[in-house]
């Protein structure tokens, strides 16, 4: 169905909201719950955003909303939905069928899934005039961000009954990168405090001679939960020489577990790894100031070459011998017709756009350090943040996350720092430890991969409902 989602109401400025909502209630992936799938149709431009919203399975008039973003960057939200931990997983048995997932992260929250950024997943951008500046492709945080606030404030439109929800923001991987840029953003703007013209004049809603203060609806945002994050590599890089040379390969064991007998690399590997990560960081810090296209270009390949070019018959994201895969492939599913014409979608499915991905290489976006900068300004403004990593990942290794977490400047960083661990035993035994100090908590999950839900739904799940009523754990 077409719904126009121009309000019966005004903005308190009266700005003029022109667009449309594409929404179907497919009959798939059902849990008894009402779910909603479609596309948001920015007027007068080129972005056609899919999202997916599940609505939850016990009280959804009072129940929080959780928003999730996938990582990449270039990877659709939609991976999260079939990968980790929406209503419905891909049948192991049966490829061409999805059956319920047990552990569900919509038991207690309705969970919203967008692809993003543009021509992620099922989203896209129509042509448009060569120097329509809407027309440009998205290679930054900042400009995600902005697109994901032009989003909710649509969202909040059509969907009124999620004004006064609490907003929990989740994802994974890069979306370390998005989710404190994107909250820095709403917080802002919750302030009612302008943001700079060059970013501001990319919300669709927004004219350029508009003030931006008093057109959006304040957002209830409550906490950021990122998930084996990418937030600062100039921090996290000298973790892939601790992690595959220093500690053991039993990755489960209780921190901190700097040395074993057993490593990732062998000791010519590691002194080739040694070498490199110096120029490496010195390619990062010259892309960072610079941003210059060549640079950051060179910098990124360099450095993933040198980081990860030795598997030793594991993978980046888990570096256990007998590492089980992430569930099967989901995208012959969605590719089908008859599942397209449930989800309202014409276009091939793809989990993860290379042509995005080489949009942020260029502009150096992944080299830059505002997710940690936005990290400490928005512990220090008191937002409560969880930081949760499985503990055999490698490209976002919980060592590298760790001096992230103890690298974030504010009031409390000497607190955390001086935090021991305690053991995490949300099912009667230990599946991780945590150190917390006020409202910031830091989870290494045992026995978890690259993409913790997918490897501990169980305890993923416990910690997300647990996080969602206390903001602790």
């Amino acid at each position: 169905m077409q719904l126009q989602f121009q309000p019966s109401l005004p903005l308190n400025s009266g700005i003029h909201l022109d667009g449309s909502f594409r929404i179907r209630e497919p009959r798939l992936c059902t849990n008894h719950t009402h779910h909603y799938a479609g596309y948001l149709d920015f007027a007068n431009d080129t972005r056609h955003t899919f999202f997916w919203l599940f609505e939850s399975e016990l009280d959804p008039p009072n129940d929080p909303l959780v928003l999730w973003l996938s990582g990449g960057p270039g990877c659709a939200g939609t991976v999260g939905l079939f990968e980790e931990l929406g209503p419905c997983q891909i049948d192991p048995q049966d490829h061409q069928k999805v059956r319920p997932r047990t552990h569900a992260w919509n038991k207690r929250a309705n969970l919203l899934f967008i692809d993003q950024p543009s021509n992620t997943g099922f989203s896209y951008r129509t042509p448009a005039p060569f120097n329509d500046p809407n027309a440009q492709p998205v290679g930054t945080s900042t400009e995600a961000a902005l697109d994901l606030i032009s989003f909710l404030q649509a969202f909040y439109h059509r969907f009124p009954q999620y004004r006064d929800s609490p907003l929990h923001l989740f994802g994974e991987s890069y979306a370390g990168h998005y989710l404190p840029i994107l909250a820095q953003h709403i917080l802002t703007l919750n302030q009612r405090q302008p943001i700079p013209y060059r970013d501001y004049i990319r919300l669709p809603f927004v004219k350029p001679h508009d003030h931006l203060r008093s057109q959006i609806f304040p957002i209830r945002l409550a906490s950021i939960g990122i998930g084996n994050g990418l937030l600062d590599f100039l921090t996290q890089i000298p973790s892939y020489y601790t992690m595959a040379c220093k500690a053991p390969l039993q990755p489960h064991s209780e921190p901190p577990s700097p040395s074993g007998p057993t490593t990732l690399f062998t000791p010519a590997q590691c002194a080739d790894l040694a070498a490199h990560t110096p120029v490496c960081l010195r390619a990062l810090e010259s892309c960072h100031q610079s941003r210059d296209l060549h640079r950051c270009r060179q910098a990124k390949r360099y450095c993933a070459h040198f980081s990860f070019r030795y598997t030793n018959h594991t993978t980046i994201y888990d570096v256990r011998a007998a590492a089980r895969p992430v569930p099967v492939d989901y995208k012959g599913y969605l590719n089908r017709p008859d599942v397209q014409a449930e989800l309202g979608v014409h276009r091939s499915y793809t989990d993860c756009n290379d042509e995005v991905y080489r949009d942020f290489e260029r502009r150096g976006d992944w080299a830059g350090r505002e997710p940690l900068q936005a990290l400490g300004s928005l512990l220090e403004m008191g937002l409560p943040i969880l930081m949760y990593t499985g503990d055999a990942d490698f490209i976002c290794n919980w060592l590298g996350t760790l001096a992230v977490a103890q690298a974030a400047q504010w009031s409390g960083q000497a607190g955390f720092e001086a935090q021991t661990w305690r053991p995490w035993s949300p099912q009667d035994h230990v599946q991780g430890h945590i150190r917390s100090f006020r409202h910031f908590t830091y989870l290494k999950i045992s026995e978890a991969g690259h993409e913790v839900p997918a490897y501990q739904p169980a305890a993923s799940l416990a910690m997300l409902n647990t996080w969602l009523q206390k903001q602790q754990l």
